[in-house]
């Protein structure tokens, strides 16, 4: 009498094949797992490093408007100098003058960006028209998003 097996080396090749491939299908998805966790955690690590070092240098840029001339070198022109006393190289990206610290207008000029080596002094001179006795703000944005305001009387 028959037991439903048709022959029963064939039932064995069949179990045998089924475990294999289940055990490939496993393998291979684990490696597949593997690979893209092991990409996303590479990539978490790179942009977790980027953000320390922006950090890292924002911490390290230090600079001042060190000193205003009005009116020079010639009239209508305002002279501004610059001093890196930071542990790093930076630039001046942007300059804003105003006669109250809430109304600060950006002066757009070739001169920007500023370059500033560690411990290394610049200066620039824009046009712009000042009324003598007024007090004027000075804001400068640097690279790494520091600010500096600087206040002084024409």
């Amino acid at each position: 009498m028959r037991t439903g097996r048709r022959n029963g080396s064939r039932s064995a090749i069949s179990d045998l094949f089924a475990t294999l491939l289940t055990l490939v299908i496993t393998v291979a998805g684990g490696a597949g797992v593997f690979a893209f966790v092991n990409a996303q955690a590479s990539i978490s690590a790179s942009s977790y490093g980027e953000t320390v070092e922006q950090n890292v240098l924002q911490l390290r840029e230090k600079f001042i408007i060190a000193n205003v001339a009005f009116n020079y070198p010639s009239s209508g022109q305002v002279r501004i100098w610059f001093y890196n006393h930071g542990n790093t190289d930076t630039r001046i990206m942007e300059l804003y003058i105003g006669t109250s610290s809430t109304s600060l207008v950006n002066q757009t000029t070739t001169d920007f960006p500023v370059t500033l080596s560690e411990g290394s002094t610049a200066s620039v001179t824009i046009t712009y028209s000042v009324t003598s006795g007024q007090s004027y703000y000075f804001k400068a944005l640097g690279e790494y998003g520091n600010s500096h305001i600087y206040l002084q009387k024409a």
